[in-house]
């Protein structure tokens, strides 16, 4: 696990998506409130992501169900989902839903699934309800999130 998370957090200023100021991490008592609400043990990847803009990091990512304490309840809102739309998927206890997207897109890890675990997907959408494998780790799915607001500051 090598979450590069001091140099994007610098890629996200040199594009002015954040000015310093704006960029707060989580202190340890919140990233404890978070598993002990969620009843998992954080990854290690997720956990330094949190340290480092856990609260807040500018207009990165605005508007996603991302940062705390939105983060918090996210579980239960896929279960209800997945419920409402009849899915046969299900959530694993060990699961977190570490993101929302515009009350549809969800993105969510094993926690017991090693200290930088595979991200998934679960759309909330009739016909496309089965979540899928869409990165390797989380530290993948952060340096594509970057990579993505680069892009989109740049056009």
């Amino acid at each position: 696990m090598s979450i590069p998370v001091k140099k994007l957090t610098g890629q996200i200023l040199d594009i002015v998506l954040a000015a310093d100021a704006e960029i707060e991490g989580c202190s340890a008592e919140e990233i404890s409130q978070i598993e002990n609400e969620s009843n998992v043990r954080l990854p290690a990847a997720y956990v330094a992501f949190l340290k480092e803009m856990g609260r807040s990091a500018g207009d990165f990512l605005r508007g996603d169900d991302l940062f705390y304490p939105d983060m918090i309840g996210l579980q239960d809102t896929v279960e209800e989902c997945m419920f409402v739309s009849d899915s046969s998927a299900v959530l694993a206890e060990s699961d977190f839903v570490f993101a929302g997207h515009h009350d549809y897109v969800y993105l969510y890890f094993d926690t017991e699934d090693g200290e930088d675990p595979p991200v998934y997907r679960y759309i909330y959408m009739a016909g496309e309800d089965q979540p899928e494998q869409v990165f390797d780790t989380f530290s993948e799915w952060f340096e594509s999130s970057v990579e993505d607001e680069i892009s989109l500051a740049e056009y």
